[in-house]
């Protein structure tokens, strides 16, 4: 065996150790979130049953690598009082476990020492949208898109999605001026929102406002504005 081949076993041995899916079933998760309570844990990615996840670590998005992932075996019917304890987190991701606006506003409201919150894929409308803006001030990524994209998937789901317009994207723009990296893909944010998102967020350094309803005039103002760009997707959209 050659010595660049031994090297390449090791790292993909290195990185099994360090990432990992673990699958767990609904009634499970309130034992899991105490014990992550006890652990002082400062991140927690959760992901729902749909999600395709492919088991090859390389390919996994890179905001998971090192991470446990947990995924539900079946629907979670509420959400457990013990997420809401994980007053040590910095990073929570919840990728489409049905969550709707009261969940939302429960989660901004008791972890607001959040730095990163992806929403991907749930049903969040401009009403949790600015729960979140109000009370996360603390946020420099936030996701509330409908698009889960890696070299691992690209995956929409069947449920209802994230639902935020002009009126949710003016909140976040106005009120979490913290943001390095927003994504709003696949809502209805239209050009009143790019603008706002552009005159108010000169911090950015990634923005996702794919299948936006937003033409040359949102384009153009994210042009003016945003200066710290270094990723932009504007795909989708009515931009000639």
């Amino acid at each position: 065996m050659s010595l660049g081949l031994r090297s390449d076993i090791a790292g993909v041995h290195e990185m099994a150790e360090e990432s990992r899916l673990q699958r767990i079933a609904p009634e499970e998760l309130p034992n899991l979130l105490t014990q992550l309570h006890d652990r002082q844990a400062t991140e927690l990615i959760l992901i729902g049953p749909e999600v395709e996840l492919f088991t090859l670590l390389g390919d996994w998005p890179d905001e998971f690598q090192g991470c446990t992932v947990y995924q539900l075996s079946s629907v979670l019917s509420e959400l457990p009082h013990e997420l809401l304890r994980l007053y040590w987190l910095q990073s929570l991701t919840l990728w489409s476990l049905d969550l709707n606006d009261a969940d939302a506003t429960a989660i901004a409201e008791h972890l607001n020492q959040l730095t990163s919150l992806d929403l991907s894929i749930n049903k969040v409308t401009d009403r949790g949208a600015q729960v979140i803006s109000r009370c996360l001030h603390q946020l420099t990524s936030l996701d509330l898109g409908n698009r889960i994209e890696t070299s691992a998937l690209n995956w929409y789901s069947s449920y209802p999605n994230n639902e935020i317009t002009v009126t949710g994207a003016q909140t976040i723009a106005e009120h979490l001026g913290k943001l390095s990296s927003l994504k709003l893909d696949n809502n209805r944010i239209e050009n009143s929102g790019a603008q706002a998102i552009a005159e108010h967020l000169s911090q950015l350094t990634s923005l996702d406002l794919s299948n936006n309803q937003i033409d040359e005039i949102g384009a153009q103002a994210i042009a003016e504005h945003l200066s710290q760009l270094t990723s932009l997707d504007l795909s989708n959209n009515q931009i000639d």
